[in-house]
């Protein structure tokens, strides 16, 4: 978790190559320590697809945030549909009982299809 904060510290600053390293790096780390599908990846899946995002970087973008999605859908562990999430995170539900995740980290939704 301490290399994705130290992405976010770059990204605040403007430096999106270094940050995009960083989020790629943790993003590895997550992935090789626990599994292409935990919930502990999806805070540098988000970040990767918000730095794409704003570069412009479109496809790539889109690829991290249906990987978000992947996660939230794979990642189901009890029977009232619920996932553990990372830290700043917060499942909610919209009025007609859509379900969405808030991260209270990067102030950004997730919504899954």
């Amino acid at each position: 978790m301490a290399v994705n904060n130290l992405g976010r510290v770059f990204y605040d600053q403007n430096k999106w190559n270094e940050a995009e390293k960083m989020y790629e790096r943790a993003l590895a780390g997550f992935e090789k320590a626990l599994g292409s599908n935990h919930p502990s990846a999806i805070p540098a899946l988000n970040n990767l697809g918000r730095l794409y995002s704003g570069q412009g970087k479109l496809k790539d973008a889109e690829r991290m945030f249906q990987k978000v999605q992947q996660v939230l859908r794979f990642s189901r562990v009890n029977k009232d549909d619920r996932v553990n999430l990372p830290s700043g995170w917060e499942r909610r539900t919209t009025f007609s009982g859509r379900v969405y995740y808030r991260d209270h980290n990067t102030h950004t939704t997730t919504m899954p299809i």
